[in-house]
């Protein structure tokens, strides 16, 4: 059905609305002309006149004229013509409909899974039970509450009886004194570190938030919407990148984290931008996380490592390097890479061996290092190219 549907509309597959106007005479429409002449843009005319049915429908030498314009152009957009003119075969277009039914399925269900999370009744906020152990958001949060319990249970400890004089006569009011103003200057410490943590996360959800679209309310999406919403940011952020436009890519890379947090590849991608404007600070960040949400993904310890290596951890650098290339034996630009940083390592007098004093390798700086970009090739140990054209490294 579909097959006769499109031969029933004539398609301009030669746009012949675009061809140069032609003087066409109704001697030109015979078929030893048309096999003689060798203007194509005159055989354009005499096909458009033939189309056009002014002089008569001919069909035989529609097609006749259509395959002399066909062994004039050129073979790039002769085959574009014959693959647009050529009809799917009925596998093709039964596979086509079953991958739509298998989408279309699997979007109802999510959708019905989604409405169904939503109906439930969401929870009231309730304080927490008196005196129960409760961890914040934060590890500060959890060091003020471990404070103030034990605050509260040295003064249980020490609470004197009314009638015990012998003890009272041994208090000191001094160190009494001392010890609460030191707690309330703990207090005051803590306070100002819990509030400006709070500013900071309110900060940056604001700012996220305010890089949004208006028309978008990201606490009143479906889980499978803001995975769309992210992986639509996700393509507009690399086409941004493949033009060149690092500060938009960012910005749509922002935004779909946003949406969603937990992809590996618009972590890995955006360290990639960083990269590119020498943020090397953030880049290492986004590939830490990279590889704590999937460790196999070899991207993430290569470009950490390329971020460790321009910071002067060469130590972290080198072991970055290493474990990528543990997980792609066979990838040469890696083994370049960390050929590279143990050199640049043992150049500035430390060891792979070398153990700094903290507990994160990748903390460890050479001293008398500046580190360059010029120090390391970015993809496959060359030079590296004005603008590192050689960074064109991104997942889709």
């Amino acid at each position: 059905m579909a097959g006769k549907v499109a031969q029933d509309v004539d398609v301009d597959y030669f746009c012949l609305h675009n061809r140069k106007k032609k003087h066409i005479d109704v001697c030109m429409l015979d078929y030893d002309y048309i096999n003689k002449c060798m203007d194509l843009d005159e055989l354009k005319g005499i096909l458009w006149t033939l189309k056009s049915g002014t002089e008569g429908r001919y069909p035989h030498l529609e097609k006749f004229t259509e395959r002399k314009i066909l062994s004039m152009l050129p073979p790039n957009e002769r085959s574009r013509i014959l693959q647009m003119k050529s009809e799917p075969s009925e596998y093709h277009v039964q596979e086509e409909v079953d991958d739509l039914t298998s989408w279309m399925e699997k979007m109802q269900s999510s959708k019905l899974l989604d409405e169904m999370r939503t109906s439930k009744p969401r929870n009231c906020f309730v304080p927490p039970v008196r005196n129960c152990e409760q961890e914040g958001d934060h590890p500060e949060d959890f060091a003020h509450l471990q404070h103030s319990r034990a605050k509260t249970e040295k003064t249980q400890e020490r609470a004197i009886h009314a009638s015990d004089f012998r003890s009272w006569q041994r208090y000191d009011v001094e160190e009494a004194l001392r010890e609460i103003d030191e707690d309330d200057l703990i207090r005051k410490e803590q306070g100002v570190k819990q509030h400006e943590i709070l500013r900071k996360k309110e900060e940056d959800r604001k700012k996220e938030l305010a890089s949004l679209p208006a028309y978008i309310e990201i606490n009143v999406l479906a889980s499978e919407e803001k995975r769309i919403y992210a992986d639509e940011e996700k393509h507009k952020g690399n086409e941004f990148y493949k033009v060149g436009e690092m500060d938009k890519a960012l910005l749509y890379y922002n935004r779909s984290l946003t949406f969603d947090s937990s992809s590996p590849i618009v972590y890995a991608n955006r360290a990639m931008v960083h990269l590119r404007l020498r943020n090397f600070a953030n880049a290492e960040d986004d590939c830490s996380h990279t590889v704590n949400l999937d460790p196999a993904y070899v991207k993430g310890w290569m470009r950490r490592g390329i971020a460790r290596f321009q910071r002067g951890k060469y130590i972290g650098a080198s072991d970055d390097f290493a474990e990528a290339l543990r997980l792609d034996p066979n990838n040469k630009g890696v083994e370049k890479l960390l050929a590279k940083t143990l050199a640049k390592l043992k150049e500035a007098g430390g060891s792979a061996d070398e153990k700094c004093n903290s507990p994160n390798s990748g903390s460890c700086t050479m001293k008398g290092e500046t580190p360059r970009m010029s120090d390391l090739d970015m993809h496959s140990g060359g030079e590296v190219p004005p603008k590192f054209k050689r960074f064109e490294i991104l997942d889709e």
